[in-house]
């Protein structure tokens, strides 16, 4: 059961009162500008910084290792991908009319 002031009070929020409206907006405002700019002043000092760039100094970038096959076989696909876009031999997708 809710106490009985917070019971008047969320009855009173049904009549306008500009006095309270006013505060109650001002609160809320003072509140988000608070809080958006403690989140700003946190990226800034981030970013400012370098700590928002770092990385482990164990870690090391993964070696991606190629082939000379991967490399045909990639350009044997980029030419005939070419070659069918020049023939226009593109396959449609099918659509269908949902009405």
């Amino acid at each position: 059961m809710m106490p009985a002031h917070l019971k008047e009070f969320l009855h009173s929020l049904t009549h306008p009162y500009p006095a309270r409206d006013w505060f109650i907006a001002l609160v809320v405002s003072f509140f988000l500008f608070f809080a958006f700019a403690s989140y700003g002043m946190y990226l800034y000092t981030e970013v400012s910084s370098g700590d928002a760039f770092k990385t482990d100094e164990g870690a090391s970038a993964p070696v991606i290792t190629v082939s000379q096959n991967d490399i045909e076989s990639l350009l044997t696909t980029y030419r005939s991908r070419i070659t069918n876009w020049n023939a226009h031999n593109i396959p449609t997708p099918t659509v269908v009319d949902p009405h």
